[in-house]
């Protein structure tokens, strides 16, 4: 009897779904929605795990980022987050700067903002590395810094990023069109003697499969 009355029931809400196909539509694009978001979420710490070794600081400077700055040299480390604007893209968000190399320490900075990854101090000659989100077009998530980096590759040559740390605004521009990177794949020597901006964010936007990054120099 109970099998009967089990089957009875699964019959009786088949026959309910069948007819009201507005439910059936809504809960199909309501899985869709769950399945996609979680295939394209932004991945926590990819960007930073995506470097490949961990950067020796015992040298004295960070190689594998091709940052070469000698610690003796280098200013403290800002406690309070600065900002980065891309007028171009409508972007500003809070610099959070990271005091780590471990991709762990990267994940709550980044839902709250973009991450300086240790390099140098903006206004030092040097590169500041500064790591943000991206997701995929369409992405409907609430927080905004989890897609902050997401049309980054649209910037062109001469395109200005800006960086305000304690007070003072450092003004950069674009280099070039975004350059592609494998995950892994170590950063080009720094040649110059003023500052540069490198941002990074993973490719395709939203997925941990490469880098996408883009180069701007102080001016």
């Amino acid at each position: 009897m109970s099998q009967v009355t089990i089957a009875s029931i699964l019959t009786v809400l088949w026959e309910e779904l069948t007819r009201n196909a507005k439910l059936v539509i809504f809960l199909s694009l309501f899985a869709i929605i769950v399945i996609l978001t979680l295939m394209f979420r932004p991945f926590e710490g990819g960007v930073v795990a995506g470097f490949g070794t961990v950067p020796s600081w015992e040298r004295g400077y960070i190689a594998e980022m091709g940052i070469e700055v000698p610690l003796s040299t280098r200013r403290p480390v800002p406690v309070s987050p600065g900002s980065l604007t891309i007028s171009k893209l409508g972007v500003q968000a809070p610099m959070h700067f990271v005091q780590s190399v471990l991709p762990d320490d990267f994940g709550e900075p980044m839902k709250k903002g973009v991450a300086w990854f240790p390099s140098s101090i903006p206004g030092e000659r040097g590169r500041v590395v500064v790591l943000g989100h991206s997701a995929p077009p369409g992405w409907m998530g609430l927080n905004p810094y989890l897609n902050i980096f997401s049309k980054i590759h649209t910037l062109e040559e001469g395109d200005i990023i800006t960086l305000d740390v304690e007070g003072v605004t450092y003004t950069y521009k674009v280099k070039g069109a975004v350059v592609i990177m494998e995950k892994g794949e170590p950063l080009p020597p720094f040649i110059g003697t003023k500052g540069e901006l490198v941002l990074i964010s993973c490719w395709p936007p939203g997925i941990d499969y490469k880098r996408m990054v883009i180069f701007a120099e102080q001016i």
